[in-house]
């Protein structure tokens, strides 16, 4: 949503997210979602693929202003590997993008976390809300 409709929102969090649909098959686990998704190695699905991947979307600022985005994987997911989150939060700050990485030792793709890490998750993901969606209306 925030390289295919940015204008829509004021801040985006994204969980665990799968940004490079043109290299998501090459990772560990993933190659089991071609039949989902497409299958990248073929141009027919990559030029599909290509069209909404997140990590292929990516604008300079200049062009188009994607609402901040707080991105927050955990390094051990066994479904989406961490270089998704990283590589787009790269492109986002390459570009010029307002964005926050946040990765994390606990936990994986369905949970397993602590509740010390839970309850920071919350309060980390609240004060990104509260102070981008205020600063965007200056209250």
């Amino acid at each position: 949503m925030a390289t295919r409709h940015p204008g829509d929102w004021g801040a985006i969090k994204a969980d665990v997210p799968v940004t490079d649909m043109l290299r998501f098959h090459l990772y560990e686990a993933s190659a089991a979602w071609i039949e989902e998704y497409g299958d990248p190695d073929k141009e027919e699905d990559a030029a599909h693929l290509r069209a909404y991947s997140p990590l292929h979307q990516v604008r300079p600022r200049a062009e188009v202003a994607c609402p901040p985005i707080l991105i927050d994987a955990p390094a051990h997911d066994d479904r989406v590997d961490l270089a998704h989150a990283r590589r787009f939060a790269q492109r986002l700050r390459d570009a010029g993008q307002d964005v926050l990485l946040r990765t994390s030792e606990t936990g994986g793709h369905g949970g397993g976390e602590t509740s010390e890490r839970a309850a920071t998750d919350i309060a980390l993901t609240a004060a990104f809300f509260r102070r981008t969606l205020l600063r965007a209306h200056k209250v």
